[in-house]
């Protein structure tokens, strides 16, 4: 008998990559487009046969709560703020308490981090070679994005002149908000003029400038009676006699022939029926867009941040989009903040520009009372989101730089608090978490309110695949295995190039399952490409099948075990993360290094 070390035969690449995405194109095919695609490369696995003989020293993923693979150890960022909202980092681990579904957790790790860029190595173009031996990382580092902020411009909802200030407002932002390891995104709500991650900010900035109000329907402010998104859910919804007796009077008031009461009813009631209609498409599209935004973030490898620039907006029915919204955010590990574009807000009703003001002061009143009561429900919506997720919500000021640059900044203080939950099940379940100060005063604490417990596959091999996809998506650097990763970029001509990635794992740390005189494990590694704004390209997984002998296996402890994967790209400069997890210790290791070459900017 012969040892077996079985390793994968080459296989064709994905059939499908990402190589970008139309900056015009509409935010829902944008997404659908980026999801199926990541989804698609990553299902492509290429197993090593059984039974293949080799030999010994073969060439063959603000941050949001985690879970790391094998430990039952939760880590939940906090940032803590005093009164003038800057960040608190002073604090103790005994200044904080920390709940999971309401039970009270010890807190096994502390740490305090400040902000700061993260470097990986850069390699450069270099000649091929069959076997790279075992060196140290190179000395030059290249900063790579690390931070993923889009910009949702609610272009529905918006009014002219918000938008003409956010407009203004948010191009003096990103003249300046942007570090080296940022990639910024404009995304709107109606799903035109939208821009990719990218780092050019004057691309950035003209999109802005090219926002502009797309109400889903038009609005007549002289219509009488002006009816708005929440009169119309009391009339139509609740049959809420004030409401009605409002609209009723105020269409008396400005009918030039009277109506009978029934008539007028029956008229108030039709014209609530579409203005309720109109809203609530408004708001399915508003809310559709922030779902897709934070399903396109979910294959950043990142911290991930959505600033939702908006009015705010209701929801006359049920609630049940909000929630879906925020355990999509937490699942995805993106954090939403909020900007109420309104600014100071004042009682519209007492505008001179708007149409017909009713003489009568009780229906005045009454409707004043309305306006309010939406403007506090629509500021409610976003802020729930906001503080659902972890993030921040800014409001009731006009200085709207000021607040761009408050939701978008990364924090110079974040506590990791670390828990192993008691008695959890990995069952995919939501868990809600509550972080508190013990002596709180003065001070906010701003944390996500939950995680999902990770999933348990009965089967093992199910288990190691989903702990290697959960990982690739990921910037965290893991070193439970020793892994020396190698990338190399090669450029055949002016418009291919090729990335050979070369993984040699070295057996110290792995974990051995005996079998007669055979020394058995399978280890899995996945390489996946991004490019310089983040983007997932694709990905080949491999799979190794370990049968060695003593003898063997001590040699190969000093040899390692070499993987070669080949990628097909376009010139350019690219990210290569690699994952590694073996399926008997279950331990991981990831690594992140760029390789390629810088391309000249487009004129």
């Amino acid at each position: 008998m012969t040892d077996e070390v079985n390793t994968p035969a080459p296989l064709p690449e994905p059939a499908q990559s990402v190589t970008g995405c139309s900056v015009n194109a509409p935010m829902a095919i944008l997404v659908s487009n980026m999801r199926l695609l990541a989804l698609s490369a990553l299902a492509v696995m290429v197993v090593g046969a059984a039974g293949q003989n080799a030999p010994s020293n073969p060439a063959g993923v603000d941050e949001p709560v985690t879970f790391r693979t094998g430990v039952q150890l939760v880590t939940v960022p906090v940032v803590v703020r005093d009164k003038s909202g800057h960040a608190v980092g002073n604090l103790e681990e005994q200044d904080f308490q920390l709940f999971d579904n309401g039970k009270r957790q010890e807190i096994s790790r502390f740490s305090v981090e400040q902000s700061g860029d993260v470097s990986v190595p850069a390699v450069s173009p270099a000649k091929p070679q069959r076997e790279p031996a075992r060196t140290a990382p190179p000395k030059n580092t290249e900063v790579i994005p690390d931070r993923f902020v889009a910009y949702l411009f609610d272009d529905i909802h918006m009014e002219a002149g918000d938008l003409l200030r956010i407009r203004s407002a948010a191009t003096k932002h990103l003249a300046s908000s942007l570090g080296p390891g940022d990639r910024g995104a404009i995304y709107t709500t109606s799903g035109v003029g939208v821009v990719d991650f990218t780092s050019d900010r004057d691309e950035l900035q003209k999109a802005v400038q090219r926002l502009m109000p797309r109400p889903m329907a038009d609005k007549n402010t002289l219509e009488c009676p002006q009816i708005s998104f929440y009169q119309a859910d009391l009339i139509v919804n609740r049959r809420h006699p004030i409401a009605i007796n409002t609209a009723v009077a105020e269409l008396q008031d400005c009918e030039k022939t009277p109506m009978s009461g029934e008539d007028a009813v029956k008229k108030v009631t039709y014209l609530a029926n579409l203005v309720l209609t109109a809203g609530e498409r408004a708001t399915r599209v508003a809310l559709g867009s922030m779902q897709d935004a934070v399903a396109r973030m979910e294959v950043l490898a990142g911290q991930r941040q959505l600033m939702l620039v908006s009015p705010g907006f209701l929801i006359a029915g049920s609630r049940e989009e909000v929630s879906r919204i925020i355990r999509t955010a937490i699942r995805a590990r993106v954090t939403v903040s909020a900007l109420d574009v309104r600014g100071l807000w004042t009682d519209p009703n007492f505008d001179a520009s708007v149409g017909h003001i009713n003489s009568n002061p009780e229906v005045a009143q009454a409707k004043s009372s309305f306006v309010s009561a939406e403007a506090s429900i629509a500021s409610n919506v976003i802020a729930e989101i906001s503080a659902g997720t972890g993030g921040r919500f800014f409001q009731n000021s006009n200085d709207l730089e000021t607040g761009l640059r408050q939701i978008a900044a990364a924090p110079e203080y974040v506590y990791m608090l670390a828990f192993s939950p008691r008695e959890l099940k990995n069952d995919g379940k939501f868990h809600s978490v509550k972080v508190t100060l013990k002596n709180g005063k003065g001070l906010t604490v701003d944390a996500r309110n939950g995680y999902y417990a990770p999933m348990h596959f009965a089967d093992r091999v199910e288990q190691a695949k989903y702990d290697v996809r959960e990982a690739v998506f990921s910037r965290d650097e893991i070193t439970e295995l020793p892994v020396d990763v190698v990338a190399q970029f090669f450029k055949p001509d002016s418009r291919t190039g090729q990335i050979i990635v070369h993984t040699r794992i070295f057996p110290q740390n792995l974990k051995f399952r005996r079998e007669d005189d055979r020394n058995k494990n399978q280890v899995r590694v996945l390489s996946s490409v991004f490019d310089t704004n983040g983007r997932f390209i694709k990905a080949v997984e491999k799979v190794v099948e370990l049968q060695m002998r003593d003898r063997t296996l001590e040699e190969t402890r000093a040899n390692g075990i070499v993987l070669r994967t080949d990628f097909d790209v376009e010139p350019g400069k690219y990210l290569v993360r690699v994952v590694v997890r073996d399926l008997e210790g279950e331990a991981l290791t990831t690594q992140n290094v760029v390789v390629g070459e810088a391309q000249p900017k487009q004129k």
